[in-house]
């Protein structure tokens, strides 16, 4: 004879019904959604196909971790990435920061292996997070740039690191014929207290034209060019320093021009926030000394300028895009009619779900073109570029959008016939 169950009180049925829901929920978490917003050097397909476990979206407002990628270049010419991991949705709240250093001579494979490899690590406290780290195991990889060595107690350099380059270009048709060649030489050394750069460049850069009559016709747009940079850290938010150089140039009537600049630079958020924001206002003071190839149309040949620039710039990258905006101001002391007025700024900015949009602008005002020479230019020097033009202003605007719809989860990477595709 079957005997009656117990009944059950209204709580604890509740609670039993609930059971194979959350057990439901628990054992089936579904794994992460990425997205990935690289302001840096990123090799996307590489990461995709050796980083298959989670699902990789190209929308932001689908991930469950938000990843921006940003990098700036060390002392020693590599660079230093930083990632920061931001949580959405189900993982909303969960924030972190981490940061790899590269040496110089990394390869681009020894590069992205490394991106791998810390980009893998930020994303355990994440599948924890979110019921994936079933599986997980912690293990080594060798890379080429796991480790950047720590600063010997003897180097021989000083931590000086100098670079040299030559590029050469050859172009030729039936009636034009191009060299260019670039010659650069490079030293810098960087601290934490002090930044040192030194630039020398030679370019020669000659067309030549076959005319109708046979005549040929040679475009020289050679020049020369040196800078120096000498920084001190005061504090977190102040710098100072002094900046020089000097230019030959015979499309922009220079002979030679030369300078040198103090200057002081105020940061309201601290330098080592410089990958995500920045605000900076930039001051220098200085004189500029003029050869002129030909009498300007102020009637000069030679003059030395007092001068003094302002610069503030404010840049920010956030997950919804990147802003930055620049003003300029520069004006010669002993005449403040001669000046110009700059503004540029650049938004990236995705509005909503798939849509982006891309603006760039650029204004400059111009009252202190000094070095324009005496005469009206010949066709052949407005045409080639050979000789700067008088003009008021200076103007420029990029509008661009884009938006993309469908799938959001394909992970599947094809390269095949990639020329073509």
């Amino acid at each position: 004879m079957l005997q009656p169950l117990p009944r059950l009180s209204p709580l604890l049925a509740l609670a039993i019904a609930a059971l194979p829901l959350q057990a439901q929920e628990m054992a089936v978490p579904g794994p992460l959604t990425i997205f990935l917003d690289c302001r840096t050097r990123c090799d996307g397909q590489f990461l995709r196909v050796e980083l298959d476990r989670v699902n990789w979206v190209s929308d932001r407002t689908a991930a469950d971790v938000h990843v921006i990628a940003t990098g700036l270049s060390t002392g020693a010419g590599g660079r230093e990435v930083t990632l920061a991991f931001l949580g959405r949705g189900r993982l909303a709240g969960l924030a972190d920061t981490i940061a790899f250093r590269t040496n110089p001579d990394a390869t681009d494979d020894g590069y992205r292996r490394e991106f791998l490899r810390v980009l893998e690590l930020g994303l355990v406290r994440y599948e924890l997070a979110s019921g994936n780290g079933r599986g997980l195991v912690v293990g080594t990889r060798d890379t080429e740039v796991a480790a950047v060595p720590a600063l010997p107690a003897n180097d021989p350099w000083k931590l000086w690191i100098f670079q040299v380059g030559v590029d050469l270009e050859v172009d030729a048709e039936s009636r034009q014929k191009q060299l260019r060649v670039d010659t650069d030489l490079e030293a810098g050394r960087t601290t934490e207290d002090w930044k040192i750069r030194v630039n020398l460049g030679r370019r020669i850069d000659r067309t030549t034209f076959t005319l109708d009559e046979g005549e040929e016709f040679t475009a020289n747009r050679d020049r020369w060019s040196g800078s120096g940079l000498l920084v001190r850290s005061v504090s977190s938010h102040w710098s100072v320093g002094l900046a020089g150089g000097f230019r030959s140039s015979k499309p922009d009537n220079l002979d030679l021009r030369f300078g040198m600049s103090p200057a002081v630079e105020w940061d309201l958020y601290p330098y080592e926030e410089a990958t995500r924001r920045q605000l900076t206002l930039l001051y220098t003071v200085g004189f500029t000394r003029y050869d002129y190839t030909e009498e300007t149309i102020y009637g000069k040949l030679r003059e030395t300028r007092p001068q003094h620039t302002l610069r503030i710039g404010y840049e920010t990258r956030q997950p919804w895009g990147t802003a930055s905006l620049t003003g300029n101001a520069a004006t010669f002391l002993d005449d403040w009619a001669r000046n110009s007025l700059g503004i540029s700024g650049q938004l990236e900015v995705r509005l909503a779900r798939g849509l982006e949009v891309d603006i760039e602008a650029r204004y400059s005002r111009i009252r202190d073109q000094i070095t324009i020479p005496k005469g009206d230019a010949t066709d052949q020097e407005i045409f080639l570029e050979l000789r700067d033009l008088a003009t008021d202003y200076q103007a420029n605007l990029q509008v661009g959008f884009s938006y993309t719809f469908g799938s959001f989860f394909n992970t599947i990477v094809n390269p095949r016939f990639d020329p073509l595709d």
